[in-house]
């Protein structure tokens, strides 16, 4: 009987073992697509961050530029450097928008991972160590009757 439950005991552990590196490897590829995602994320906000470095620079020289321009002309073309700024800096508003976005997105998808990784200790961990102890007292009990058997 001793065998019986023994065997019983290492089959469960398998078992459980299997189940657990199951579990393990979905969570795993979760993480992976999870941080796949953010490369890509993270390489939008370095191009939307360049972007907007130009964007900045180019409407700083269009403010330096128009201090340079004589009276005369700067009343002439006064609604049309005026457009010009607005268009700069809608611009500028825009990729500033986008950035926020990104790194919004970026946190979010650090925080899945975090529940991702949480997750995948809560579950397949515990699986782990219940397979574990299960296998030790099914090895114990087949030694044990393994030890009654040479016994008598």
């Amino acid at each position: 009987m001793r065998k019986f439950l023994s065997n019983l005991m290492l089959i469960a552990a398998v078992a459980l073992l299997i189940v657990a590196v199951v579990r393990w490897r979905g969570t795993a590829a979760q993480l992976a697509t999870l941080a796949a995602q953010k490369s890509d994320l993270s390489t939008e906000l370095d191009t939307t961050r360049a972007a907007l470095y130009k964007a900045s620079l180019r409407y700083q020289g269009f403010l330096k530029g128009r201090s340079n321009i004589p009276d005369s002309l700067r009343a002439a073309e006064a609604g049309r450097s005026v457009e010009a700024g607005k268009a700069h800096r809608k611009t500028i508003m825009s990729l500033e928008g986008d950035e926020e976005r990104i790194v919004r997105q970026i946190k979010k998808l650090d925080r899945s991972a975090q529940a991702t990784r949480a997750e995948q200790r809560r579950t397949a961990l515990p699986l782990l160590v219940a397979s574990l102890i299960l296998a030790a007292a099914g090895g114990f009990l087949l030694s044990l009757a393994r030890a009654r058997r040479v016994a008598t």
